[in-house]
């Protein structure tokens, strides 16, 4: 959901129905990551069953894979767009040749698990920068949903806001008519980035 401030307050109604939206999205992504995560297991198990990489090789493979992913995931903006796919798919490619150059050039691990592995660590790099972005908007768009009246300072900031703004005040009387006393951590935002804009 987006705040827009020149629209009017999302009702009780609206802001549930969004609420059940995102949990049912969470719910949805955990199962594809177990889901994903498990397939990942199950292919760097078996490369290191059939002796074609060494427990070092597969434990350095996952923790630089894992790493990169996480980084990726937390550095994109707000809404993926083409080019940060684009831009994770690069870097997946990169993550395959350099796991798999480490693994046969430094390590000198069997060249076909070396590429095998290389190929799932690219994997595990691009699913996991994208779904780990989507898992992050989720939870962020949990947290925009929660009130204010959960926080003393946020109120006061949001009151100072309105006080100081009198379009965010209406805004806020607005709410107040159709009873909800207490705006969002997500309207709040929606109030700085309007201070912000305007202030410019």
């Amino acid at each position: 959901m987006t705040f827009d401030l020149s629209q009017p307050p999302p009702s009780h109604r609206e802001l549930a129905q969004e609420k059940t939206r995102l949990l049912l999205l969470k719910k949805q992504q955990v199962k594809w990551s177990v889901m994903l995560d498990a397939s990942h297991g199950l292919v760097l198990l078996g490369i290191y069953y059939f002796k074609m990489l060494s427990g070092y090789g597969l434990l350095l493979a996952v923790g630089l894979a894992t790493a990169t992913a996480i980084l990726l995931a937390g550095g994109f903006k707000k809404r993926l767009q083409t080019i940060d796919i684009i831009s994770v798919a690069g870097i997946s490619l990169v993550a395959t040749l350099a796991v798999a150059g480490i693994l046969y050039g430094w390590m000198t691990e069997p060249l076909t698990g070396s590429l095998l592995t290389g190929s799932v660590a690219g994997s595990i790099v691009f699913v996991g920068a994208l779904l780990g972005r989507k898992v992050l908007q989720v939870f962020q768009g949990l947290e925009n949903l929660k009130s204010l009246a959960e926080n003393d300072q946020a109120v006061q900031e949001m009151l100072s806001l309105c006080r100081q703004q009198p379009a965010l005040e209406a805004y806020r009387q607005q709410a107040l008519e159709i009873l909800r006393p207490n705006l969002t951590f997500g309207e709040l935002q929606a109030m700085r980035d309007w201070v912000n804009s305007h202030s410019s």
